[in-house]
């Protein structure tokens, strides 16, 4: 499928129906630097006729690998973000994130798809620095949000994700006149599909987009169920307490669980020794 372009998509301030971004992608794959070549790949790959893009998993779900994602479910992941924003034709966005993940490339589509007036800029620490205009919606990194504190004012809504957020975040993001929220997903599911509101109001659980729910394994990990993604009865590593079918709290991750109790081990193996050693180191001095 090739899908179709917005007629309200602007980029970088220029309206381009499908022959001006098939212009601009191949200027970027051509002349561009390293980000912006990312950037005319994915706009390429996009308007081309195959079903499906191949990215790479993160390894919430386990190792990371290839992955081939369906372009209509990335059009569906695209929807449902925007009526739960409400993020509709007009919307001013800033992509700060590189196009060579899966938070990068959905922002892309939800421009191409809802009709935004995107701008880009090459993914660093504090993309807001320099902007020169209040944006309606961001999306940036836990490390990008904390380096950008003090422009932080420059988008009335910040989406945060790839990382756990600290509590010290959440406290500097108070009173920042920004909307913040911090989202749940992965590649597997064409990116969030799940919202925890941190400000104005902050929230303990996560809650559901669109038509997607959530169940529980027998290890009381979270199982994804979306269908308009393509995704049915997806097992993740995190263990959660389960609200209801379209809300959770996260707990914990098993793999980290794991570690910890490695690590654990280890420093009681440690502890042991070092007692046996003092003990020795004593009995030889009587």
């Amino acid at each position: 499928m090739i899908p179709k372009i917005h007629p309200t998509f602007k980029l970088n301030g220029r309206h381009l129906n499908h022959q001006g971004v098939m212009i601009v992608a191949y200027s970027y794959v051509k002349e561009g630097t390293e980000w912006e070549k990312e950037v005319g790949d994915f706009l390429l790959n996009w308007l081309d006729d195959f079903d499906v893009m191949t990215v790479f998993t993160s390894g919430s779900t386990g190792s990371p690998r290839q992955y081939k994602l369906n372009k209509q479910h990335m059009i569906n992941s695209a929807i449902m973000t925007g009526e739960h924003f409400d993020l509709g034709p007009g919307t001013e966005a800033l992509c700060c994130l590189p196009l060579s993940y899966i938070a990068g490339k959905m922002m892309m589509v939800r421009a191409l798809m809802l009709g935004w007036e995107i701008d880009l800029v090459k993914p660093n620490s504090n993309p807001l620095k320099k902007a020169e205009k209040r944006y309606d919606f961001t999306a940036m990194t836990p490390m990008q949000v904390k380096k950008s504190l003090k422009n932080i004012h420059k988008t009335k809504m910040v989406l945060i994700g790839g990382a756990a957020i600290r509590s010290q975040l959440i406290d500097d993001l108070q009173h920042k006149h920004t909307k913040a929220f911090h989202s749940y997903g992965m590649t597997e599911t064409a990116s969030h599909v799940a919202i925890k509101q941190l400000y104005p109001k902050f929230e303990n659980e996560y809650t559901a987009v669109g038509d997607i729910n959530f169940s529980q394994d027998n290890r009381d990990c979270l199982v994804i169920n979306a269908p308009s993604l393509g995704t049915n009865n997806l097992v993740t590593n995190d263990i959660v307490e389960l609200i209801d079918e379209h809300k959770f709290k996260i707990l914990a991750v098993l793999m980290m669980s794991s570690i910890l109790a490695e690590l654990k081990f280890i420093q009681i193996w440690w502890s042991r020794r070092w007692q046996r050693t003092s003990l020795n180191a004593f009995l030889s001095l009587e």
